[in-house]
């Protein structure tokens, strides 16, 4: 039987008789008080070794984490596939009616924060007496880079979101140009998952054709401990991963944020994402992003302005088609990350876009001098080794742009 990627979410870990329900299967984390519960597919296949068992469960199979209430009386859960879906395309796209207010999905008038004209905070009390706050931030600096123990520039974008001013479920996006990654994640206290990816095996033909396979790597962690890491391969001109974030699995028990926000995200994407400059020639998102290369006497302003022209239209439709087409909160999560790819190359998050792209001119220029490669025509990157199993850093890259002790006091 195939369990294509799209469909299914490959568990892995030490598996127990302890389970809350009968049906269901128990995955241990770090301590036996940590653990991840499912329902047992059917059939049931299991891979491994017997200490460490792996699972392919439904996309759309609910996980209960031992943070919270355990699984009532097991349900049925769909195993259909996912069905064909539309690509996202970079500007254009048709829009909905949209009424000229910032409501919440019930009809709640949410207060609108400006910074410098561009909205950064939406809050609102819902009909059900519910206080929503969602915050845009920006930042850039120094994450993990492509081999272990390096540094690359980062820039990120995110967005924060509360219920009743407690610990707020996170969605962000990365762009490390330095070293050819992006990346979109989710996390919720202890719950992180996040997908990768790797413009690294891109190339640029002699037609200027972009050609190659990224590599996508998704992965689940819960308390910092991976129990799940699957990768595929992307092709260049594919506008759909067969590989989404499973937030309706993982985070089910706060999708109501982000679809309390949905109407307000599909707003502003229409004011913003919507109006991007089109691509200086048409092409996938993903292929977009590595359509431009560096040559040896670009200068670094006109670099920034190259990059942002193919970049800053493609990052958000890029990191929205890793949402899932039958994800119940998908028109929120699909708005939020266009808007973070236009916050983030145009928006408030310009200064921290350019910063990251400054590092990788820079990081270019220094192989120059070293008697790297020079020329007239395009100028590939040195070959670098792609990042190995288990040590995607879209995560941790994260964590460390905003800080430690923003994390902390995130999860407090």
């Amino acid at each position: 039987m195939d369990y294509p990627l799209k469909d299914y979410l490959l568990l892995k870990g030490r598996s127990t008789n302890t389970a809350s329900q009968k049906n269901y299967t128990r995955l241990l984390g770090p301590t036996q008080a940590q653990f991840v519960e499912f329902l047992t597919p059917s059939p049931v296949q299991k891979f491994g070794t017997p200490e460490i068992t792996d699972f392919f469960v439904p996309i759309l199979s609910p996980l209960y984490f031992s943070d919270y209430a355990p699984p009532s009386p097991p349900q049925a859960a769909s195993t259909g596939p996912i069905a064909p879906r539309p690509p996202v395309t970079i500007g254009g796209r048709p829009q909905p009616v949209l009424r000229p207010q910032y409501l919440g999905s019930d009809g709640t008038v949410l207060k609108v924060t400006t910074t410098s004209g561009q909205v950064t905070m939406l809050s609102g009390t819902s009909k059900s007496n519910d206080i929503y706050e969602l915050k845009l931030e920006t930042s850039s600096g120094n994450g993990p880079g492509r081999q272990k123990n390096t540094h690359a520039v980062w820039s990120a974008a995110r967005i924060t979101i509360t219920k009743n001013g407690d610990g707020p479920l996170v969605f962000s996006i990365g762009y490390c140009p330095m070293d050819d990654f992006a990346s979109v994640t989710l996390s919720y206290q202890n719950i992180e998952t996040g997908i990768l990816i790797d413009f690294g095996p891109l190339t640029v033909d002699a037609n200027g054709n972009v050609i190659g396979q990224a590599q996508i790597t998704r992965e689940l962690t819960y308390y910092e401990r991976s129990f799940s890491h699957q990768t595929e391969g992307m092709p260049a001109a594919s506008t759909d991963p067969q590989m989404y974030l499973p937030m309706a699995s993982a985070l089910w028990r706060i999708i109501d944020r982000i679809e309390f926000f949905a109407p307000a995200l599909e707003l502003l994407v229409s004011r913003t994402a919507s109006n991007l400059p089109a691509l200086p020639r048409p092409m996938a998102p993903l292929s977009a992003m590595q359509a431009f290369t560096l040559t040896p006497n670009v200068k670094l302003l006109d670099y920034i302005a190259q990059q942002t022209a193919w970049i800053g239209s493609a990052l958000g439709p890029l990191t929205a088609e890793f949402v899932s087409p039958i994800d119940p909160s998908s028109d929120g999560l699909k708005s939020a990350a266009l808007w973070l790819g236009w916050a983030l190359s145009y928006g408030s998050g310009k200064a921290d876009f350019d910063t990251a792209l400054t590092a990788a001119y820079n990081a270019y220029q220094t192989l120059l001098s070293e008697g790297g490669p020079s020329g007239g025509g395009p100028t590939q990157k040195p070959t670098v080794k792609p990042v190995s199993a288990g040590d995607g850093p879209f995560q941790r890259a994260i964590d460390a742009l905003f800080g430690q002790a923003a994390k902390a006091k995130l999860r407090a």
